[in-house]
């Protein structure tokens, strides 16, 4: 559950209020992002974070729905690189990387197997 609210904070609530704070911490020029994407982008954590906060309810079983949040995270992870390698996102970027990891690792190893 303290994972699903970091997520939150960290997603949602820095792109819908501190956008600005965000881009500048992972090294990106002002100016050169749309806020309104952004706004978008802080919408589209709402789901993940609930997600997260149901599976931890009950892990036993939403076996298949903390599958499916690792899946998400895997493809997560591999969209940041592809970002990062394809359109020169800045390097910073690669923090996500590692928190996405980090959040699949912890999930891992927390999971009903």
């Amino acid at each position: 559950m303290v994972l699903s609210v970091f997520i939150f904070f960290y997603w949602v609530i820095s792109h819908w209020f501190f956008s600005k704070w965000y881009h500048k911490l992972l090294g990106f020029k002002e100016g050169s992002y749309q806020e309104s994407f952004v706004k978008i982008i802080g919408t589209n954590g709402i789901l993940p974070s609930l997600v997260l906060f149901i599976i931890a309810l009950n892990p036993e079983t939403n076996k298949e729905l903390a599958v499916i949040y690792l899946l998400f995270l895997l493809a997560m992870a591999l969209t940041y690189l592809f970002l990062i390698f394809k359109y020169n996102f800045p390097e910073r970027e690669y923090w996500n990387v590692a928190l996405i990891t980090i959040n699949i690792l912890i999930i891992s190893f927390y999971f009903p197997w």
